[in-house]
């Protein structure tokens, strides 16, 4: 039900398409169940639920600045402020040669990947 909202598919959409690829569903079900798989890639999996928190976050304030009368925003901006926070995220996490070395890499190629 929550990515079924126009605007939080375009957001969800947006941000995990080519990560994703023909696995891509706006189901909550079949996210739940993506996010718990076992078989899925470290990095992908990382990314997938760090995107996925980032995004019900996210999304959740921009609905509560609009139940307050805030301005809204468009949800191309949204997706702007999610990659980024992400990208920061595995900027720390990316230094040196050790486990989590590429998940900046495998994020930059999911998102590049993207139609």
């Amino acid at each position: 039900m929550f990515f079924a909202c126009p605007y939080s598919s375009k957001i969800w959409k947006g941000l995990v398409m080519g990560l994703l690829a023909d696995k891509y569903s706006e189901s909550w079900h079949e996210i739940m169940t993506l996010l718990a798989e076992k078989n899925l890639d470290k990095r992908k999996s990382f990314l997938l639920r760090y995107t996925f928190q980032n995004s019900i976050h996210s999304i959740w304030t921009e609905r509560n600045k609009r139940r307050h009368g805030e301005q809204s925003s468009p949800p191309e901006r949204l997706v702007k402020m999610i990659e980024k926070n992400v990208r920061n995220r595995l900027s720390t996490i990316s230094n040196g040669d050790g486990p989590s070395t590429g998940y900046l890499q495998a994020w930059f190629s999911a998102t590049i990947a993207q139609p």
